[in-house]
């Protein structure tokens, strides 16, 4: 027999009047139903942070209070989950939960004591909500918990003792899997206060919990179904290491969102919300440095702007992460150790780091979870705002072992999955409840059981989620790529899988982008002789123009997206995304004066007289004057990145200039216009695969492009012609790009001597800017073939920018290393390439 009504009608208006979202309804919907018998259950909702644990907890409150219980326990972990979860009940307070219908008398360790407390307890009609910490109900041993257990002249019995006479009572865990670590003396406490149920809500259960679990609703749902922030992950390329550059950037990114984030508010006419970097240590002592390099290095000596919480915070700094969400609050970045590791309901975490130390082990949902929920209520279609960015800096490989780590909470367990199927198998004849209608693309068992691609594909995961390839992994240097056990991501994309073989058909470029056209040259040359016998300050002018804005450092962005299929199989993706600007450290141009300096002397052909060292000291100068900098401006700072490439661009010319130069002819030219790509195009018979599919690059065609003129596109080499359009494709400073083919494009060539030079790609810029680029092998560049490609693509351009009838065109050169060595900017490897081929 039944202590506890099934009513699913009920269900459903309290979903309605409390606002309960899908998944809530489904879960309260589920404890309804599994709590009722006679015996003492305990029971867990597995749900996903962020979704509304809080709010399944006041539709529990709301359904017992309807149904007659007037006593309920709610056990907390911590001292931050408390506070929260009292205000949740107390009108007027922040966390208030609106449109309840109960009035609770809400009874914690700092009230029961009192004499009107004392009255309520034993009032029928009045509903008791017990918010306490685990400890406080423990067997007595210290101060803070023997008090639940003395007689209180107002109770008439201790606190305890009256819970158990309780014969209604019913015990909510929150975070429940906090309490794993106690489990005996946990089981011991609560099945002697002997409650009619325990109800566990918790974000990662423990394992051995898990047959316990009646509901499930994990982070790969939550944001398919975009109840939460979209997990991006940050770094760099190049796998910088250092602890400091990595909160460097974490605080360049939190300085770019707040700029989004108070734009939409004033868009929109709503509250400001300012951006949070959370910042996750593994001690108090590295939490205090990092709070101390945070206020002195990034917030200008602003000690307001930066909240340390640890367990020996005060309670000014307790009160303080109260209200970071207002609008009034100075706070930009928290620092804690674990503190806040559950409970905290920030909406306005954006930028999450955690220390090296931390991030091979404890990066989990519960971490993540602080920086999930949405600081406008609802995702608003801007990226930096509907994203929470994770920054890492470890090297590729590492982090996809680290990305794998994080998706094990995004995928539910097959054992859970198993256990949760036979406890609620729906019996034949029968029908689904009054919630279980509104469930979109979930099966009839209203929780966990595969939809998917069924039991006999070895392409379907635990719950419906796909397994599958892993897009973008880093392709080896010949056509083949080895992905070793950590490299295989559990990712699936809709319409990029390797497809069945294609009849040829028609391609036709895309016509949201403009015309490209490409200035054919017709060439005749003219014997003439050319040398260069010095340098001259113009030329050391000319060098340092190039260098006359910093490079930047950026962060490579790849955001978890998901979807559902009709088949409610969810599928998480790897998307790349816009790249945000990293630090960068910076120095006076002083000490780059110093460095181009001394690095000249070092050199064999510097002859060390009082002449040469004039002269020396005469093109450092003309240098810099180029790069903006005069002669009383050494207090200026450049970045490191555009220290190194000045101070090799200096040297090259040098070299260049003393190297012995052969007789060379004097073209002319006449140019006639060539519109790329030609369109419509008859592409053969290959398979089609997304762009960041890794694998053998030849006889097949990739999709997925944003700026891409043509939808599909071929490749001869995954580390140049590929990581050049994955690179040009992700930049939203270029407009648009096409590939050029040797057997395509017949026109777009350049003459040398008595053969044809057929480039890579042509791009083009927001500034209308052409670009005509060519990748090549490393083992290719001493080639004299490859050379006199370049020579005549150099010619071409000058050519071609001098006529003045043309857009300015560059060529750009770009090497292997160049490409790697670039780490994703467009601006560097303009960089790069205009120094190896200007």
């Amino acid at each position: 027999m039944s202590w506890l009504e099934n009513d699913q009608e009920l269900v459903a208006e309290i979903g309605v009047r409390v606002g309960l979202r899908d998944p809530n309804c489904r879960a309260l919907s589920a404890i309804v139903d599994n709590i009722g018998a006679d015996d003492f259950r305990e029971v867990v909702c597995d749900l996903a942070t962020g979704v509304g644990k809080t709010y399944i907890t006041a539709g529990l409150v709301e359904y017992l209070f309807a149904k007659g219980v007037r006593n309920v326990l709610i056990m907390t972990p911590g001292k931050v989950v408390l506070e929260k979860t009292v205000g949740n009940f107390t009108p007027g307070h922040p966390k208030y939960i609106p449109n309840l219908e109960v009035q609770p008398l809400v009874v914690t360790r700092e009230n029961f004591q009192r004499s009107e407390v004392g009255d309520a307890l034993h009032n029928p009609n009045t509903l008791k909500i017990f918010i306490f910490n685990v400890h406080q109900l423990l067997k007595p041993n210290i101060k803070d918990n023997r008090a639940t257990f003395e007689p209180n002249e107002f109770i008439g019995t201790g606190l305890y003792e009256h819970l158990q006479t309780a014969d209604d009572l019913v015990v909510i865990a929150d975070e429940h899997h906090t309490y794993h670590e106690q489990a005996a003396k946990f089981s011991k406490a609560v099945r002697e206060i002997s409650p009619r149920a325990l109800v566990g809500l918790t974000a990662t259960p423990a394992e051995a919990d898990l047959e316990k679990v009646i509901f499930r609703y994990r982070l790969a749902d939550a944001i398919v179904d975009e109840y939460v922030k979209i997990p991006t992950l940050a770094y760099r390329l190049n796998g910088h290491a250092s602890v400091d550059l990595q909160l460097a950037d974490a605080c360049a990114v939190r300085d770019a969102k707040e700029l989004v984030y108070l734009d939409y508010a004033v868009q929109e006419n709503l509250p400001a919300r300012k951006p949070l970097l959370l910042v996750v240590c593994a001690s108090i002592s590295e939490a205090t440095d990092f709070t101390d390099k945070l206020v002195s290095e990034h917030f200008g000596g602003d000690q307001s702007a930066v909240l340390c919480i640890t367990s020996e915070s005060s309670e000014a700094d307790l009160q303080a992460l109260e209200t970071v969400e207002r609008p009034d609050s100075p706070v930009r970045a928290v620092v804690s150790v674990s503190k806040l590791k559950e409970g905290w309901d920030v909406k306005t975490v954006a930028v999450i780091m955690v220390t090296r130390k931390l991030a091979s082990e404890t990066l989990t949902e519960q971490i993540m979870g602080r920086g999930l929920r949405l600081p406008f209520g609802r995702r608003v279609g801007i990226p930096l705002i509907d994203q929470l960015d994770i920054i890492d800096h470890q090297s590729y490989k590492k982090l996809l072992a680290q990305k794998n780590l994080l998706l094990e909470q995004l995928i539910p367990d097959e054992d859970v999955r198993n256990h949760v199927r036979e406890e609620h198998e729906t019996e034949p004849g029968e029908t689904d409840s009054p919630t279980a209608g509104v469930v979109a693309n979930h099966t009839e068992d209203d929780s966990l059981s595969s939809t998917g691609t069924g039991a006999g594909d070895p392409a379907a995961g635990p719950d419906g989620i796909a397994f599958a390839w892993s897009p973008g992994a880093p392709a080896a240097e010949n056509d083949a790529t080895v992905l070793d056990a950590s490299e295989v991501f559990l990712i699936q994309e809709i319409g990029q899988r390797v497809q069945q073989a294609q009849k040829p058909t028609h391609m036709y470029k895309d016509a949201k982008f403009k015309e490209i056209y490409f200035p054919a040259q017709r060439t005749e040359i003219t014997p003439a002789a050319f040398s260069l016998s010095a340098v001259n300050n113009a030329q050391a002018f000319s060098v340092g123009a190039k260098y006359t804005q910093e490079v930047s450092d950026r962060l490579t962005r790849k955001a978890l997206e998901a979807t559902r299929d009709e088949a409610g199989t969810v599928s998480i993706q790897e998307v790349q995304q816009d790249y945000l600007e990293g630090y960068q450290e910076k120095a006076p141009v002083s000490e780059v004066k110093s460095e181009v300096i001394a690095r000249l002397r070092k050199k064999d052909l510097f002859v060390g007289t009082t002449a040469e060292k004039n002269a020396l000291n005469r093109l450092v100068d003309q240098f810099l004057l180029g790069a903006g900098v005069g002669k009383d401006q050494d207090s200026i700072e450049w970045g490191v990145n555009r220290t190194v490439m000045a101070v090799n661009g200096l040297l090259r010319l040098i070299d260049d200039s003393y190297a012995k130069q052969t007789s060379v002819g004097v073209p002319s030219f006449r140019f006639e216009l060539v519109e790329v790509p030609l369109s419509p195009v008859i592409f053969p018979d290959k398979p089609i695969v997304h762009k960041d599919m890794a694998g053998p690059v030849k006889d097949r065609y990739y999709n997925g492009w944003k700026r891409s003129a043509m939808p599909l596109v071929a490749f001869d080499a995954a580390t140049t012609e590929l990581a050049l359009a994955r690179l040009i494709d992700a930049t939203p400073e270029v407009a648009a790009w096409t590939r050029l083919y040797v057997n395509g494009d017949r026109d777009v060539s350049i003459d040398v001597g008595a053969r044809s030079y057929y480039p890579d790609l042509i791009a083009v810029d927001e500034d209308n800017v052409h670009y005509l680029i060519e990748g090549k092998a490393d083992r290719d560049l001493t080639r004299q073939e490859v050379t006199e490609n370049r020579v005549a693509a150099q010619r071409w351009q000058n050519h071609v920018n001098d006529s003045g009838e043309f857009p300015q065109w560059q060529y750009l050169f770009c090497s292997e290393t160049m490409i790697k060595e670039a780490n994703g900017s467009w601006e560097v490897l303009k960089s790069f390439a205009s120094e190896f081929t200007n």
